[in-house]
């Protein structure tokens, strides 16, 4: 009986043993850069498309994250007033991943993943991914403070400093809420941006939420309030035809004129007519493109010597040159500019080459 209880005693401690370990691995799971990549598109792409009249819809939400993954145009597709290729950053952080300079908790992500469904913006390019908390909190960088470093996400509790064209940098410590800091020369926490020389809380990135200035909401709200009111509501930004008061409420390339919000419209389909806009979709993968004195969207281009306007298919690009389609030049061969290289990257010396550290494209 005595052995028994032993043996009862001592499964039991393995079970709980085990039990303990499983808490602790659930807690420190990780998921790949692809994997993360894979899942936050498509949880972009989905909500975009519940915007209603938005950008996305029942017929391009399919091709939205490939076109996102393929653009060769530099977006701030990360942070606010920081334009990246989004292809060559995704490069960047799963060559860090190799290196174990970082890694994605499963857990944060799913927190990230919940957030961005919840935003429904008019056009997928108004979310700033690391500009999330959620998101930005997911990715755990495993240098300490002063190591060299090639983009922010390797740093812990911090970011990487790349003055001018240094390469590498050295990871920095971000200030931390209602700490002073320079707009020019710091950076603040997840969650939080220097605004009036301090850190202050920005909205984690769904409307609704308090905000005291435009710069405290997602890139595709605004901040309302009334007159008398020292703070305001996170509002989502109005499309074509709704009623504003200044610009600031309408959409990205909207002006507010005579009440209403106002722009031209952006045509997504074969054959419809773009000679005012002189824009297609690109996420129904289509350009504006001009046969005679007409404009009319077409899709993307792919053979090499076709006329383009905007973008071709793979292995090649639209030469604003020629306006003709061209095969991406390779490493070590003569470039002019980074959308002219296979990897997205024209060094300082004219050639394509494999990008070490994040570029920021003027």
């Amino acid at each position: 009986m005595c052995q028994r209880f032993f043996l009862l005693v001592l499964c039991g401690g393995f079970a709980f043993f085990f039990l303990a370990c499983e808490a602790a691995n659930n807690t420190d799971k990780t998921i790949s850069v692809d994997d993360f990549f894979k899942t936050y598109l498509e949880a972009l792409c989905e909500s975009s498309s519940k915007y209603n009249n938005g950008i996305i819809n029942a017929s391009n939400k399919s091709s939205c994250s490939q076109a996102i993954m393929e653009s060769l145009f530099a977006y701030d597709f990360f942070h606010v007033g920081r334009r990246t290729v989004f292809k060559q950053k995704v490069y960047l952080l799963r060559k860090a991943e190799t290196r174990q300079w970082l890694s994605i908790s499963a857990e944060q992500a799913e927190k990230c993943f919940l957030i961005v469904k919840q935003m429904q913006p008019y056009n997928p390019l108004d979310i700033k991914l690391f500009d999330i908390p959620d998101c930005a909190l997911a990715f755990r960088g495993k240098k300490i403070i002063n190591d060299l470093c090639f983009q922010d996400e390797e740093c812990d509790r911090g970011w990487c400093n790349l003055q001018g064209t240094d390469c590498p940098g050295r990871c920095v410590l971000y200030r931390q809420q209602r700490e002073p800091c320079n707009e020019n020369l710091d950076r603040c926490e997840p969650g939080y941006t220097c605004l009036s020389s301090a850190c202050s809380r920005l909205s984690s990135g769904v409307k609704g939420e308090p905000c005291m200035a435009d710069e405290h909401c997602s890139s595709y709200l605004y901040c309302k309030k009334n007159d008398a009111d020292a703070s305001g509501i996170c509002f989502e930004k109005k499309g074509i035809g709704k009623t504003c008061e200044a610009n600031n409420e309408c959409l990205l390339g909207l002006t507010c004129t005579e009440l209403t919000c106002q722009g031209p419209e952006i045509p997504d389909t074969v054959g419809a007519d773009c000679s005012v806009s002189k824009t297609c979709n690109p996420f129904s993968r289509l350009e504006c493109g001009k046969e005679g004195e007409t404009y009319s969207c077409r899709t993307f281009p792919a053979g090499e010597g076709d006329s383009c306007s905007f973008q071709c298919g793979s292995q090649l690009y639209c030469s604003p040159q020629t306006g003709t389609c061209t095969l991406f030049s390779k490493p070590e061969e003569a470039c002019g500019q980074y959308y002219q290289c296979s990897s997205l990257y024209c060094n300082d010396s004219g050639f394509c080459a494999m990008p070490e550290c994040e570029q920021t494209i003027q």
